[in-house]
C-alpha cells in the first residue's frame, strides 16, 4: 500500500526495490520448473499485446494468475490451458519429459546410491545418455540465483534494519552455496526477525516431483 510505502525509510526504499528485482529473478526460477516454455510464451503474450493484440492482454492476465500457461479456476476439474498445443507433463520442468516413472524406478533400483541427489526436494531430473542425472538448483537456475543473490546483497547494504541486513546476506550465500548451513542460518535469522521495515521470504525447494 502506498501509505506503508511513504512510511518507509528512504534507505529500506531503496532496499525494496533491490528485493522486487530478486523477486522477479526467482520467478523465473518457478516458470522454468513449471514448464521449459513459460518464458518464451511468457515473451511472446508480451509482443502481441505489444502490438495491440487484445485476446493477447487478457492471456497475459491469466498467466499472470496462474503464474504459467496453464491453471485452475476452482470449479472445473480440469486445469484451464492458455495454449491447445502446450500441456504441462506430469513431472513439470523438475523431472524432463523422457523420464517416465517406470523408467526411473528401474533405474534407482540399479543405481541405489543415486537416489537421495535424485529424490532431492531441490534437483532437477534429466537423463543424459542412459543415466538419470540429478542436478542441484542452484547448478541448473545458476543465473538467476545469482542475479538474485546480487540483489539481495545490495539490498542488505541499504536497508536501515541490522538484522535484516543480515538474514538477507545468509539468503543470497544459501542461493549460490552448495551448503545447506547457510540455508540454516537464512532461515535462523529470518525467524530472529523483528520490527523489520520489509519483509521478504523465498523457498529454495520444489514439491511438485
Amino acid at each position: 500500500p502506498e501509505k506503508e510505502y511513504e512510511a518507509l525509510h528512504e534507505a529500506d526504499k531503496k532496499a525494496l526495490k533491490h528485493l522486487i528485482k530478486a523477486a522477479k529473478a526467482l520467478d523465473n526460477v518457478f516458470l522454468k520448473q513449471d514448464y521449459e516454455k513459460n518464458i518464451e510464451m511468457k515473451a511472446t503474450l508480451e509482443e502481441a499485446f505489444k502490438d495491440g493484440d487484445k485476446l493477447a492482454g487478457k492471456l497475459l492476465q491469466l498467466f499472470a494468475i496462474f503464474n504459467g500457461i496453464e491453471g485452475n479456476d476452482g470449479i472445473a476439474k480440469e486445469p484451464i490451458r492458455l495454449f491447445e498445443d502446450h500441456v504441462l507433463p506430469k513431472g513439470k520442468n523438475v523431472y524432463s519429459s523422457d523420464i517416465t516413472k517406470e523408467s526411473l524406478i528401474a533405474y534407482l533400483k540399479n543405481n541405489i546410491q543415486d537416489a537421495a541427489a535424485i529424490l532431492s526436494y531441490d534437483t532437477v531430473v534429466k537423463k543424459i545418455g542412459e543415466d538419470i542425472t540429478a542436478i542441484p538448483y542452484f547448478v541448473e537456475f545458476r543465473n538467476e540465483y545469482r542475479e538474485a543473490a546480487k540483489q539481495l546483497l545490495l539490498a542488505s547494504q541499504e536497508t536501515t534494519h541490522s538484522g535484516l541486513a543480515v538474514y538477507l546476506s545468509l539468503q543470497a550465500q544459501a542461493l549460490v552455496c552448495c551448503d545447506p548451513e547457510y540455508a540454516f542460518k537464512a532461515d535462523a535469522a529470518w525467524a530472529a526477525l523483528k520490527d523489520s521495515p520489509l519483509e521478504f521470504t523465498i523457498g529454495r525447494e520444489s514439491y511438485e516431483d
